[in-house]
């Protein structure tokens, strides 16, 4: 039971934060934020009962979820609700898994040791990594909430294309760990490199809003 309810807070401290990151971004439809909190609850469950689910057609679902949430509940082009839909599961995932393998590499423990082989430890770590969520997003955030949302549809385009290109590398990081030779060496390099990856992205997405501005 404690395992159930554990996993079904984590989905829902995800959930919110995707959307309070969506909300924040993207012009509101509704004037109340029922909607919003009904959304938050049918990603949460969606979420749960994909737990056991290859990581691939996980993120999918998820995808097509949000996206289906985001055109009921923003009112901005579809291409704009795309991108920061993309942009969304790619923080989450990346984030999650550069901080499971430092971790892993500070404890010098297999990160499926740590996350699941005791609940205590897995709801300190999580609680650890989804704060760590939150504030990847905020920076996000402040990179993106002066950004002119009218601009040409052909840079959204691009943009969202950039994101999901980062969203599927993220993904085969997340497929491919798990099946890796779990020792130091492959942990730093695991970590340095999805370390770099995001690093680059920062960098190509702050000189899109840059670009965006002017």
């Amino acid at each position: 039971m404690g395992t159930v309810i554990l996993e079904i807070s984590l989905c829902l401290i995800e959930n919110i934060i995707i959307f309070v990151f969506l909300s924040s971004l993207l012009k509101d439809r509704f004037n109340t934020a029922i909607p919003v909190v009904l959304a938050i609850i049918v990603t949460t469950i969606s979420s749960y009962f994909c737990l056991a689910m290859p990581v691939v057609l996980k993120i999918v679902i998820a995808v097509v979820l949000i996206l289906l949430c985001a055109f009921v509940l923003y009112q901005d082009k579809p291409v704009v609700k795309i991108s920061y839909t993309f942009m969304s599961m790619y923080i989450l995932s990346i984030t999650d898994v550069i901080l499971g393998n430092m971790i892993s590499l500070i404890l010098s423990q297999d990160i499926q040791m740590i996350f699941f082989s005791n609940l205590t430890y897995r709801f300190i770590f999580s609680l650890i990594v989804k704060v760590a969520d939150a504030l990847v997003f905020y920076v996000f955030y402040k990179m993106l909430n002066k950004i002119d949302k009218n601009i040409k549809s052909k840079f959204w385009v691009l943009f969202a294309v950039v994101m999901f290109v980062f969203l599927s590398i993220t993904t085969v990081f997340l497929q491919i760990y798990p099946d890796t030779e779990q020792n130091s060496a492959s942990t730093v390099m695991y970590t340095v490199l999805t370390s770099l990856f995001f690093a680059m992205s920062i960098i190509i997405i702050y000189f899109y809003t840059e670009i965006s501005k002017s």
